[in-house]
């Protein structure tokens, strides 16, 4: 018999044993077993961290000189943070910039908007650049 989410697992790992193991989500565990040929009783505890290895922030944006002028940009695309960033500030959710830019997932998304926040006056200039290099393209109005 067993169960999960730090409920008793019973189990019979040999026909004189009987072991009873209670996990927590505190990492912490106990192992209980008698020996029913002797009567003997055997504990065994353990206290464990498991860390779950983090993507590191740099990891999944990276700048390179000769790909999209050196802006910061979402590693493995040719998807500038300040892209993501400016759609964001305009009012799209993470849903929404996702079907613009179908490639990233959500994490990748996020990873570029904390990126926006942690380095928000470098990413500002790269958005004011790209506002001021629009506003040379437009044309004035015919009379």
């Amino acid at each position: 018999m067993g169960s999960t989410g730090g409920s008793p697992v019973l189990a019979g790992d040999s026909p004189g044993t009987f072991q009873f193991r209670l996990f927590s989500f505190s990492a912490f565990f106990l192992s209980h077993s008698v020996d029913r040929a002797n009567g003997t009783h055997h504990f065994l505890t353990m206290n464990a961290i498991v860390e779950l290895p983090a993507t590191e922030l740099g990891a999944m944006i990276v700048c390179t000189p000769d790909i999209l002028g050196g802006c910061p940009r979402i590693k493995g695309h040719r998807i500038a943070v300040h892209r993501v960033a400016g759609w964001w500030k305009l009012g799209l959710s993470i849903e929404q910039i996702g079907e613009r830019l179908p490639s990233l997932g959500a994490a990748e998304i996020h990873a570029a908007l904390a990126f926006y926040h942690l380095h928000r006056a470098e990413i500002e200039h790269f958005l004011e650049a790209e506002r001021a290099a629009c506003r040379s393209l437009e044309r004035p109005p015919s009379t």
